[in-house]
């Protein structure tokens, strides 16, 4: 959506954020708080909120969201938008500061996409380049298009 666009290809967050608001606040009152549609808005307005560097306004939000993901019955916490949303928590955890937190998270993340959708999977690997990079004490740097492209990976944050 334009929100999308205007925050990690233009990088315009903040013209995105109040679109993403207005996004969260028309399917909320559409399809209800819980409903995946509005939880999917909601995790890509913290990648907003990370670039604008609200962090931890970011993982009080994604950590919301991973656990309303994971009680929907028809998601759970093996479901892709849940493991998506807990790997953005990872990341919003490492932006905090809590290195080990977004070690374990990402850990976590990892095995259960490489057991689910096997361990060449390409989301599989992104999980774990990011435990590698996180291991080798390489910052996550979202100041480029590239390098938000490699870290977030749009393709990943779609699902």
């Amino acid at each position: 959506n334009l929100a999308r666009v205007l925050a990690q290809k233009l990088s315009k967050p903040t013209l995105a954020k109040p679109l993403f608001e207005s996004v969260i606040s028309g399917r909320t009152r559409i399809y209800g708080s819980d409903h995946e549609m509005t939880l999917t808005a909601r995790r890509h307005y913290c990648s907003t909120l990370q670039l604008l560097g609200e962090h931890e306004e970011a993982r009080r939000e994604l950590a919301s969201v991973v656990q309303a993901f994971e009680l929907l019955p028809h998601i759970g916490p093996r479901h892709m938008k849940a493991l998506a949303a807990r790997g953005c928590l990872a990341l919003s955890h490492e932006h905090c500061g809590d290195l080990q937190l977004a070690k374990q998270v990402m850990r976590n993340v990892a095995a259960v996409e490489s057991a689910t959708l096997g361990a060449s999977h390409r989301y599989t690997r992104l999980a774990q380049w990011h435990v590698a990079r996180m291991e080798k004490g390489e910052p996550l740097d979202l100041s480029t298009p590239r390098s938000r492209d490699d870290a977030w990976n749009v393709d990943y944050l779609n699902t």
